[in-house]
């Protein structure tokens, strides 16, 4: 899958020599599993990643990214523990 993904134009996090196969490898891994716990749960990827961030007491300000409406507002409401995030782990704040 890694090998797969488009390929920026020189500058930003690419030219930093940060963004590297490995590290697109992991990302992809750990998309699946956010895929997978999300199937087994009801919820999107988005709501299971976002849940573990809001859960992560590393986690200062948790972003999140849309590109409808309609994604930001299941995003949303996840983050104010509405009960649409897996197992009420968005309820932290």
């Amino acid at each position: 899958m890694a090998g797969d993904r488009l390929r920026f134009p020189q500058g930003g996090i690419e030219a930093s020599g940060n963004l590297t196969e490995h590290l697109l490898a992991v990302a992809d891994v750990v998309a699946e599993m956010a895929a997978e716990l999300g199937a087994e749960l009801g919820a999107e990827p988005a709501q299971v990643a976002l849940a573990r961030t809001l859960t992560n007491p590393a986690v200062a300000s948790p972003v999140i990214g849309a590109r409808t409406l309609a994604q930001a507002e299941r995003n949303l409401i996840c983050w104010v523990g509405s009960g649409a995030c897996p197992s009420g782990g968005c309820s932290r704040r």
